[in-house]
C-alpha cells in the first residue's frame, strides 16, 4: 500500500467532485489509468495531471490506497465492498 494516499474509483463525478479536495488534503491522489485521457484533455482538470498516481486498474487503485472514494453507483459500490471486504476494513472508505 501507498504510504497516506487517496484513491477514487469512478469516473466523471469522482473527479470532478473529489480529486481537487484529496489532492489538497493528500497532495496526491491515486487513479485507474482508464481516466488519463478525461485528466489529460480537461481544462479544470489537467492541471492536476501530474499530481496523480497512475495504477493500472481501479483493483490496483484499491490495493494500494490508504483512503478510497468509491464514487460510482450504488450497487456498483455494494458489489466492490462485498468483494474486497477484508481488504478494506483497514481502510478508510468513503
Amino acid at each position: 500500500m501507498l504510504s497516506n494516499i487517496a484513491g477514487i474509483i469512478g469516473g466523471k463525478f469522482g473527479l470532478y467532485g473529489h480529486l481537487p479536495a484529496l489532492l489538497y488534503k493528500y497532495g496526491t491522489v491515486a487513479l485507474s489509468i482508464k481516466n488519463q485521457e478525461f485528466v489529460r484533455t480537461r481544462l479544470d482538470l489537467k492541471k492536476y495531471y501530474d499530481r496523480i498516481v497512475w495504477l493500472k486498474d481501479d483493483q490496483e487503485v484499491l490495493a494500494q490506497s490508504s483512503l478510497l472514494v468509491l464514487a460510482v453507483p450504488p450497487l456498483a459500490q455494494e458489489e466492490i465492498i462485498f468483494n474486497n471486504i477484508e481488504l478494506l476494513t483497514s481502510k478508510n472508505l468513503f
